[in-house]
């Protein structure tokens, strides 16, 4: 690359040169020059940059918290325990879209709860049942459930019209 300069009112074609480590090239004359050099001979005076100013920041260490590392290490070991207790991540993952598409529907969490405990009396009995099956070996189909006795009747409707409003 050629590139035209002005010096003292004449006209001269620099050529850019590639400078070495050590070097710098003078933006009048074209010169290169040692970097410690402060003023080349055309006259032309290199500025000196601030010094103690580095050119980039350098990346500071950083400082963590220790009550909030021990904080996350004990939510690891929650949900990893979670996913144990719910038989591994395919089904961790199962739950928590269920339980998702429930807060959706019911508008918050604490609805979902509320959701929950109302209807606490009537899948008592239904657990209870289960577990009882459980234990003679007769399994239902998991499909079937248990109707509501006449006492747990006006929760489950209750909560069924909370639901749909």
């Amino acid at each position: 690359m050629i590139e035209e300069n002005n010096v003292l009112g004449e006209e001269r074609a620099m050529a850019v040169v590639t400078v070495g480590r050590g070097q710098k090239q003078c933006p009048q004359c074209g010169a290169v020059v040692g970097v410690r050099l402060q003023q080349c001979a055309c006259g032309h005076v290199f500025v000196a940059k601030t010094p103690g100013a580095p050119k980039t920041p350098r990346a500071q260490t950083p400082v963590y918290d220790l009550d909030q590392v021990t904080k996350t290490l004990a939510m690891i070991d929650d949900v990893r325990t979670l996913v144990n207790d719910l038989g591994g991540i395919e089904r961790t993952q199962a739950v928590l879209t269920q339980v998702n598409g429930l807060v959706t529907r019911t508008g918050s969490l604490e609805g979902l709860g509320g959701v929950i405990e109302a209807l606490k009396p009537a899948l008592l009995p239904e657990v209870k049942d289960e577990v009882k099956d459980e234990a003679k070996g007769k399994d239902e189909p998991k499909g079937k459930k248990k109707k509501p006795s006449q006492a747990e009747q006006p929760a489950v409707k209750e909560v069924e019209s909370e639901a749909a409003a």
